[in-house]
């Protein structure tokens, strides 16, 4: 079985750190992005993303981290309508593993993101919420992990996984990452929707 897995969105930091360790695993990462990394395609062009797909028929998961920002005037924002592309392509040609990043505020977590992200960010959480649905409704092999507030810096190792919508905190990128990684390797994952923090210290 292909160990290969496409990861959309991959000129983030999280992506970066993703693909540095499905390669250091022994696996075969593909890091798809609009500007081009080993694969050139915009997600809501509905024919790139088709012929990412095409070109890689023997790719075992889907990976994204596809978002919007809020300072960019993106025509489409790619939340909803470029992870709508991603399940669709994933369905088609039978890639049934799939994680989607989304955030902390999408969904049932709405409450536990901070005033200030839901004022700055809420346009996003609403869409992210949509493209959760789509997932939970595709039939594929899902999981959904919402991280907290992203910091930039050497992975702690004490990120964790929460199923209760309500916690809330912060969480480095790279160890985002890290649980990525893991979870793309865990059965017991698919169909779970997972906050992403590192939890306060006592």
């Amino acid at each position: 079985m292909s160990n290969k897995v496409l990861v959309f969105g991959a000129s983030s930091q999280i992506g970066v750190h993703l693909k540095e360790l499905l390669r250091a695993a022994g696996g075969t990462a593909v890091a798809v992005t609009r500007a081009g990394a080993d694969e050139r395609a915009d997600v809501v062009d509905a024919a790139a993303v088709e012929a990412v797909f095409a070109k890689h028929p023997d790719a075992a998961a889907v990976v994204s981290l596809v978002g919007g920002r809020p300072f960019r005037k993106d025509p489409v924002p790619a939340d909803l309508e470029g992870n709508r592309n991603l399940i669709e392509a994933a369905r088609r040609h039978g890639v049934r593993r799939f994680v989607l990043i989304t955030t902390i505020g999408a969904g049932d977590s709405h409450d536990a993101a901070p005033a200030i992200a839901r004022m700055v960010l809420g346009r996003f959480m609403k869409l992210k919420t949509q493209a959760e649905e789509l997932l939970r409704n595709s039939g594929l092999d899902w999981t959904i992990i919402r991280p907290g507030h992203l910091k930039d810096g050497p992975a702690t190792g004490r990120a964790i996984l929460a199923t209760d919508p309500t916690t809330k905190g912060a969480v480095q990128r790279a160890d985002v990452a890290a649980l990525i990684a893991q979870v793309l390797e865990r059965r017991d994952a698919i169909g779970a929707t997972y906050t992403c923090v590192e939890p306060a210290a006592k």
